[in-house]
């Protein structure tokens, strides 16, 4: 086939290919881009309809509580009194409720009463017997712990799915005890399902579901709308698609099924798009094909043709001296130039091809090293040196060709592996084998060769490395074993000069072993860990003693660090010490992990404290706040009241009547200032209000802020969390600076530690008040401003601390995270901030950095 064929089938194959390969991908990516699509717009119609079920049943649930937490029905439900029943409990009342069924239970499980309405004909009906044994078998449906505690939402009863909100019963002032609940049911029937389907512009049906499924535990459809239940999507038509899911009911069973009907009309519009674009794409790639096979006959083929019918008659006629012509200026005018160039270097070759092998026949024989070629089918030697035979313990190349089987001296596993390698590549270099003599003796070679597959023999060179090995396999034990360990390891000689220091000393320490091979190992340690331990290293190698302890460090760069270091001398066969090792390991991470289980516990214990003070406030601080509204609601008709008393004693003075008495009223209202306390009273009541508000708000933030320490990730508002952390911390900034927040509301909940969390957010924010502290304490007007942003970056969540303090200088920037690393003064910091919250962005598998100006 020639080349030109050959050409022309590869670039039509090639672009077929790659169009159909195209075509498929771009067919897939389009069909799974709808697929989502329509996906996403399954869930949002789900969301939607629940959202409209959560409404539904919260309109249901205000008019329970109302009616519910009612002295009057808190009265009935332990007396019966008809007058109730006569008074509240008829067709038109009940309808206007939007409700089918209203039952009375006591805290027995009784039902007092049960009164029913068809909304359609506002007419009495009776609460199926099936409807009261089902509630009344199911207390959680009825049963309430306190008058707060509410259950709603979705029931499966025999005669079809209802809507129901069971509150308890208790006094206008929602006080108890209970005395039972009142259940409010609407049964969901055509005209509810037609009101739904009305209000999200789409088909709604929901029916008893007959499938077995499981159901996340929730005891109201409210959480319904939080995240998007599992579903179903059945592609009716190409323009009409039905989603089904599962809604579990308050018994948390599986029993509804949620039907939504959706138009398909994205997804017609995009494959009629696609399918022009398809037919685009073809003509295009044709047309493309085309042009290219042009192209490379004109500028290519038709040249390279030439070159090989030149090419081919010089090997025709073995005529060294014949060159091929050149033209043209590009890659075929070099080859072509090349082959000339080669022409004629195998024509010097030629003459000095005899001269060479005479000078190979001497180097063969006379040299050192042995030089061989072997049969590979059946491993004899074909031709050897004499280097070669006394390797193999034999006296001549001629007794070493006559009697030497190389199968016999050879690792059977290990020469299996080399001819391999050898058939594989063609040809090995410095190839460590082992041989074991017919004496026993091990001896090791190096051997280099080459596997000549047409002359049918192998040709190599071996060298005898046996000594060498054996000082090689015992100096790479120890020093894999000292390059190897994690520790800092250094050796110096009985004066204290440093012959050795490891990679990890390098690591730990800064200090690079050629940075110190060769010093005093006294003056590094008065660097590393200052002069009292640097004295005892001294002592200690005049008393040939050994030391080891902990003690605080300084690397090369400065950096602090806690380290643990053991020196002992190694002695000779007499006992004298030949030189002096120092093991030496970095333990702040260890140091670290125990300040941070220390803070941990700490916290831990803060917490519970914190959750239960807050517990014990929160209640006393909505009574005092629901009382002083009310007397804030009540002076507003007391001033209209004394109005009123200001006209009387108008009319009474001017009607000349009880003169003394209107005297008298007159200076008690002038001795009492009535129009200051007028003004000044709703300022007080407004004033005392936003207090208890702040009380509250902090109540919340620390009943947020407390939450325990869980080993494993769950998901938490995290916007939340650093509102209720700048409320924790106000103490710390509310003198020097102001709290701004700028976060991104549509971030969602986020998977982290939630304690971890709430630390490494105080740590920032109390850093960033320390910094705007130190500016304020050389200007007192200076009034910082902290900011506090969250935003989504792609599956990332990003959290930044701002402030306008004093800036990190650039020399100390490198350190900030470094343990025990501070500069603040003595007594106001520990440097442990900043490094503790490194070490829990970590484990949360994030990073941590900062930017800064100094003075900004």
């Amino acid at each position: 086939m020639s080349i030109k064929l050959k050409t022309f089938l590869t670039i039509l194959f090639t672009l077929v290919g790659l169009l159909v390969v195209f075509l498929g991908i771009a067919a897939i990516s389009v069909s799974r881009g709808l697929e989502q699509a329509e996906n996403s717009a399954s869930a949002m119609s789900i969301v939607q309809a629940k959202s409209v079920i959560d409404e539904r049943i919260a309109s249901i649930s205000t008019t329970a509580h109302d009616w519910s937490l009612w002295d009057e029905t808190y009265e009935f439900i332990v007396s019966g009194d008809k007058s109730y029943i006569e008074g509240n409990l008829n067709p038109r009342s009940i309808s206007v409720l939007g409700v089918n069924y209203m039952l009375y239970i006591n805290t027995e499980g009784e039902i007092v009463h049960a009164y029913g309405v068809d909304l359609e004909t506002v007419a009495p009906i009776d609460t199926p017997e099936n409807l009261k044994n089902l509630i009344i078998e199911n207390e959680v449906i009825w049963k309430h712990e306190d008058v707060e505690t509410e259950t709603e939402g979705l029931l499966s009863t025999e005669e079809g799915p209802v809507l129901m909100v069971s509150s308890p019963i208790g006094t206008s002032k929602a006080e108890g005890p209970i005395r039972g609940a009142l259940i409010l049911i609407r049964r969901i029937d055509k005209a509810e399902l037609d009101r739904l389907s009305e209000t999200v512009n789409y088909a709604v049906n929901i029916k008893t579901n007959n499938e077995s499924l499981d159901c996340p535990h929730f005891s109201s459809t409210k959480g319904m709308t939080e995240s998007v239940s599992p579903f179903h999507i059945v592609r009716i038509s190409d323009s009409l698609m039905s989603v089904h899911t599962v809604i579990c009911d308050v018994l948390n069973e599986p029993s509804l099924r949620l039907t939504i009907e959706l138009p398909r009309d994205y997804y017609m519009r995009s494959m009629a798009e696609v399918k022009q674009v398809f037919i685009l794409m073809v003509i295009l790639w044709f047309v493309f094909g085309i042009t290219m096979m042009a192209l490379l006959q004109k500028q290519v083929l038709s040249r390279l043709s030439r070159l090989s019918s030149e090419v081919e008659a010089v090997g025709k006629h073995g005529d060294l001296s014949a060159r091929v012509s050149v033209d043209g200026n590009d890659e075929l005018k070099h080859l072509a130039e090349d082959i000339n160039e080669m022409l004629e270097s195998i024509e010097k070759s030629e003459t000095t091809l005899i001269t060479s092998e005479e000078h190979y026949r001497n180097l063969f024989e006379n040299s050192l090293a042995g030089m061989w070629r072997i049969n590979p089918d059946n491993y004899r030697f074909i031709q050897a040196n004499q280097a070669t035979a006394q390797m193999l313990g034999f006296d001549s190349p001629g007794e070493l060709i006559a009697d030497c089987d190389l199968v016999d001296y050879v690792n059977k596993e290990s020469a299996e592996k080399f001819l391999q390698m050898l058939d594989k590549k063609g040809q090995i270099s410095n190839w460590t084998s082992s041989l074991t003599l017919k004496n026993g003796s091990v001896r090791y070679l190096s051997v280099s060769c080459r596997l000549y597959r047409d002359n049918g023999f192998i040709e190599g060179v071996a060298i005898d490395i046996t000594s060498q090995k054996h000082a090689e396999d015992a100096l790479a034990m120890l020093a894999a074993v000292i390059e190897q360990t994690i520790e800092g390891v250094v050796i110096s000689d009985v004066n204290g000069i440093i012959q050795y220091a490891n990679p990890a000393f390098e690591k730990i320490t800064g200090y690079s072993a050629s940075a110190i091979t060769g010093r005093n190992g006294v003056e590094i340690l008065l660097k590393l860990v200052g002069m009292n331990l640097a004295k005892q290293t001294e002592k200690l190698m005049q008393t040939q003693g050994t030391w080891s302890g902990r003690t605080m460090c300084m690397r090369n760069d400065g950096t602090l660090y806690e380290g643990e270091i053991a020196i002992f001398p190694v002695t000779d066969e007499e006992g004298n010490p030949s030189s002096y090792v120092a093991l030496h390991r970095d333990i702040t991470r260890i140091t670290m992990l125990e300040t941070q289980l220390r803070q941990a516990h700490k916290l831990e214990a803060i917490g519970q404290l914190a959750a239960g003070i807050a517990h014990e406030i929160s209640t006393p601080t909505r009574f005092v706040g629901e009382n002083t509204r009310f007397v804030g609601e009540s002076f507003g008709e007391i001033v209209n009241v004394l109005k009123k008393q200001n006209e009387i004693l108008e009319s009474v003075k001017n009607s000349g009547c009880l003169p003394e008495l209107v005297e008298t009223v007159q200076k008690a209202i002038a001795n009492t200032d009535i129009e200051y306390l007028t003004e000044e009273i709703p300022k007080a009541l407004e004033q005392s209000l936003e207090g208890i508000e702040r009380v509250t708000s902090l109540v919340r933030a620390m009943k947020d802020f407390s939450h325990p320490g869980l080993s494993e990730k769950i998901e938490i508002d995290i916007n939340k969390a650093i509102e209720s952390t700048i409320t924790i911390t106000r103490n710390e900034w509310k003198y020097v600076a102001r709290v701004v927040t700028d976060f991104d509301e549509n971030l969602g909940k986020v998977r982290c530690y939630p304690a971890e969390f709430n630390q490494i957010t105080l740590n920032l924010i109390t850093n960033a008040a320390q910094a705007i502290s130190d500016v304020s304490r050389h200007n007192s007007e200076h009034k910082g401003v902290i900011t506090a942003r969250t935003r989504k970056d792609g599956d990332w969540f990003e959290m930044s601390i701002s402030d306008n303090g004093i800036g990190i200088p650039e020399e100390t920037g490198d350190k900030i995270f470094d343990m025990f690393f501070t500069t603040k003064e003595i007594g106001q910091g520990t440097g442990q901030g900043l490094a503790i919250s490194k070490s829990l962005v970590e484990k949360h598998e994030g990073t941590i950095t900062y930017e800064s100006e100094v003075g900004k």
